[in-house]
C-alpha cells in the first residue's frame, strides 16, 4: 500500500472519529430543557399588574417599564418556540446571572443511535442598555462570537424573510434600558407607530400571523359575511358546519385551514372585529359581527369559540388559564364568576384539542354534529354571578374540595356530550 493511500485512510478515520465525537457532543437522548411550565392565572395576574390593560386603538407614546422574572421569560420563549417551530421545538429556558442571560432551546432531530434532540444556546449580555449576543452553543459544543456572527448572517439570508427581519429589528429597536440581574430582567418598551404594521407584515413565522395564514383568515371572514351575515343569532352548530365545511372543501393543509377558520369565528365572536383586524392585519368585511348562540345565550358561544381559537393558537394550558382569569376579573365588580362560562370554555378547549389530534378526521366529525348538545354541556345548576367575596367563601383560592368537585362536574358533563363521548 502506498504512503499516500495510508495517509488518506488515516485522515478518513480521523474524519469519521471527529464526526462521531461531534455528534455525541451535539445530540442528546433526552431533551434539555424540557417544556416550560404551564401558564397560570397567577402569571396573568402579575402581567396585568405590571402593564395594566392597554387600549390597542390608542397606543401609548411613552416608554413602558417592564420587569420579567425567569418564569415570565420561559413562558414567552415557549410560546415563541411553539409558533416558530411547532414540529421541532421541545422546550426553552433562561438562566440569569449578573449582566448576562443564557437562552437554551431544545429541538427534535431525526432519531438515531446517538440521540433524538439537541440543545441550542445563546448568551446575551446587557451593554449600555442594549442586548448583545456574545456566544452560543450547540449541545456541548461552544460557539464563539465569530461563528455566531456567521450563523446569524446565514439565518438572515436563508431562514428569515425580509419582512420578518425588519419586524425583528424594529422590535429590538423599540426596547431600551436592558438590565439583567440574577433573578430578574428590567427593560423599557418604547411604542413605535410603525412597529405594529411591521409585525403584521412579517412573513413566515415572524409575525403575529404569517402572510399565508392571514390570507386564509381573510377567506373565512369573507365566507362568514357572505353566508351568515344576514342571519340573526345563528346557532353555534350552524356557523361551525358552514365554516369548517368550507375548510374541508378547500383541502390543502387541514391543520392550517382549521386554525384559520376557528380564528375567523372567534374574531366575530369577540364583537370587536375591527380591533382584531388592526392587531392581526386581517381584512374584516363591513357589517355587523356574526355572533352565534349556544344554549340560548350568546356569551356561551363566545366563550366556546374564543377558547377553541386560543387552544389552536397557543395551546390548551394557555386557553384554560385565560378562561379562569377572565372569570376572576368578572368576580371583581363585573358580571360575576360563572361556572357556566367555564363549562363553555372547557368544551371549546377540548373541541380544539380534537382538531389538533387529527385535523382531517375532525372536519368530518364536525359535519356529523347533530345539535349543540353534542359539543357544549348542560349548564343547569352551575353557579353564576358570584362576586369575589361569595366566590372565596365557597371556593377559597380555587384550591379546595368544593372547587375540585365543581370542575370535575364540568368535565363529567362534557364527557356526556356525543362529540366527546364517542370520538369516532
Amino acid at each position: 500500500m502506498s504512503r499516500l493511500a495510508i495517509v488518506l485512510m488515516v485522515l478518513l478515520a480521523q474524519l469519521v472519529l471527529a464526526t462521531l465525537v461531534l455528534s455525541v457532543m451535539v445530540l442528546d437522548e433526552r431533551p434539555h430543557p424540557g417544556p416550560a411550565p404551564a401558564l397560570t392565572v397567577a402569571d396573568l395576574e402579575r402581567l396585568r399588574r405590571q402593564v395594566g390593560v392597554p387600549d390597542p386603538r390608542r397606543p401609548s407614546v411613552s416608554a413602558v417599564p417592564l420587569t420579567l422574572h425567569p418564569r415570565d421569560i420561559d413562558l414567552l420563549l415557549q410560546q415563541g418556540l411553539q409558533r416558530a417551530l411547532p414540529d421541532h421545538g421541545i422546550g426553552a429556558r433562561v438562566s440569569l446571572e449578573h449582566g448576562a442571560a443564557w437562552l437554551r432551546v431544545s429541538l427534535r432531530v431525526p432519531a438515531g443511535p446517538l440521540g433524538k434532540a439537541t440543545t441550542v444556546g445563546l448568551r446575551l449580555e446587557s451593554r449600555e442598555g442594549q442586548l448583545q449576543a456574545v456566544a452560543g452553543s450547540i449541545g456541548r459544543v461552544p460557539i464563539n462570537r465569530w461563528v455566531l456572527d456567521h450563523l446569524w448572517s446565514l439565518g438572515q439570508r436563508f431562514v428569515l424573510s425580509p419582512q420578518a427581519l425588519t419586524a425583528l429589528r424594529a422590535a429590538l429597536a423599540a426596547t431600551s434600558g436592558w438590565e439583567i440581574g440574577r433573578d430578574l430582567v428590567n427593560l423599557r418598551i418604547q411604542p413605535q407607530a410603525e412597529l405594529l404594521g411591521q409585525l403584521r407584515g412579517a412573513g413566515g413565522s415572524g409575525g403575529v400571523l404569517g402572510a399565508e395564514q392571514r390570507a386564509r383568515v381573510d377567506h373565512y371572514l369573507a365566507h362568514i359575511a357572505a353566508r351568515l351575515g344576514a342571519a340573526a343569532g345563528p346557532g353555534l352548530v350552524t356557523v361551525l358546519q358552514s365554516v369548517i365545511g368550507e375548510a374541508a372543501a378547500r383541502g390543502g393543509d387541514a391543520r392550517a385551514e382549521n386554525r384559520a377558520a376557528m380564528l375567523a369565528l372567534a374574531v366575530h365572536a369577540s364583537e370587536k372585529p375591527e380591533l382584531a383586524a388592526r392587531l392581526l392585519g386581517i381584512s374584516v368585511p363591513p357589517g355587523k359581527p356574526v355572533i352565534p348562540v349556544a344554549r340560548g345565550r350568546q356569551d356561551l358561544a363566545q366563550h366556546w369559540l374564543v377558547s377553541a381559537a386560543i387552544t389552536l393558537e397557543a395551546g390548551s394550558g394557555t386557553a384554560d388559564a385565560i378562561g379562569v382569569f377572565k372569570e376572576v376579573l368578572d368576580s371583581r365588580g363585573g358580571s360575576g364568576f360563572s361556572f357556566a362560562d367555564l363549562a363553555a370554555d372547557r368544551s371549546g378547549v377540548r373541541f380544539a384539542q380534537a382538531a389538533i389530534a387529527d385535523p382531517r378526521r375532525w372536519q368530518a366529525r364536525v359535519a356529523r354534529i347533530a345539535g349543540e348538545a353534542d359539543i357544549i354541556p348542560a349548564i343547569d345548576a352551575l353557579p353564576e354571578k358570584l362576586q369575589e367575596p361569595s366566590f372565596q367563601r365557597r371556593f377559597k383560592a380555587r384550591d379546595n374540595q368544593a372547587w375540585a368537585e365543581m370542575t370535575a362536574e364540568i368535565e363529567r358533563r362534557i364527557d356526556l356530550c356525543r362529540f366527546f363521548a364517542a370520538p369516532g
